[in-house]
């Protein structure tokens, strides 16, 4: 799931509607959440989004301004920023071939490559305090689509967070070579870092894929048929582990 810094768009209704009422162009306002996450916009027959969750007047500007006004708001973006800065640190393909294994200053190479989830986490780390501390105020924010981002975008740090550590971890068993064999019958030159549902890394880092986990259900529940809901029902699928498989590089044949 890539998501960027959001793009906030405000649309105004010109009906007044109830929590309960069906927004008109509700394809579009669902749109609109998802631009705000920094996705493309979903098939527009899928969900509806209640009344309660438009946007309110507030502003970008406004919340980064004044955070301590908009604690929720601010940790909230604070969030978006560290995922981004995460997915620009740990890429979503990685590709080890032998022959670069073999070479003089390999060890050194991936010891400064390990340096990119290290800022990661930490990155993560101080977005997840921020949103920890958001938690204990959200009843406080008077949005509820900025308690929706919140829920799910804390839930996403944790994601990230599993994953970084994990990404870290491979690196370090590729500078050791404890690395799968590579069938030369095959052709296999390379190895490739894949999704697994196994999480190799501490207790801490699994107790934080545990966390991730529950808090796409708490989404699920809070926030059915909405933007947010089915955002959640796809990352919970998603596996958080990652594992070194061989590959054949065309590179070599």
């Amino acid at each position: 799931m890539k998501l960027l810094c959001p793009a906030l768009a405000s649309i105004a209704v010109s009906a007044v509607l109830s929590a309960n009422d069906p927004i008109p162009q509700v394809a579009d306002h669902v749109a609109a959440v998802y631009a705000e996450l920094g996705l493309p916009a979903p098939p527009k027959d899928h969900w509806t989004l209640p009344a309660d969750y438009l946007p309110d007047a507030g502003s970008i500007k406004d919340v980064e301004k004044t955070p301590k006004k908009f604690p929720v708001r601010a940790a909230v973006l604070e969030g978006f920023k560290a995922l981004k800065e995460s997915r620009d640190l740990v890429p979503a393909v990685t590709i080890v071939r032998k022959d670069d294994l073999d070479k003089s200053g390999a060890l050194k190479r991936l010891s400064a490559l390990q340096e990119r989830p290290a800022i990661a986490i930490l990155t993560l780390e101080e977005a997840l305090s921020s949103l920890d501390k958001a938690m204990a105020v959200r009843k406080d924010e008077p949005s509820k689509r900025w308690q929706a981002h919140l829920d799910f975008i804390r839930a996403e740090v944790q994601f990230r967070l599993v994953v970084s550590h994990e990404y870290n971890l491979m690196l370090g068993h590729a500078r050791i070579q404890d690395l799968p064999d590579l069938n030369a019958e095959k052709n296999e030159t390379a190895w490739r870092l894949v999704p697994a549902e196994r999480i190799r890394s501490r207790r801490d880092v699994k107790d934080l894929a545990k966390a991730a986990s529950a808090g796409y259900f708490s989404v699920l529940e809070k926030y059915p048929r909405t933007p947010w809901s089915k955002l959640a029902e796809v990352a919970r699928e998603a596996p958080m582990g990652l594992q070194w498989v061989p590959m054949v590089d065309a590179a070599d044949q």
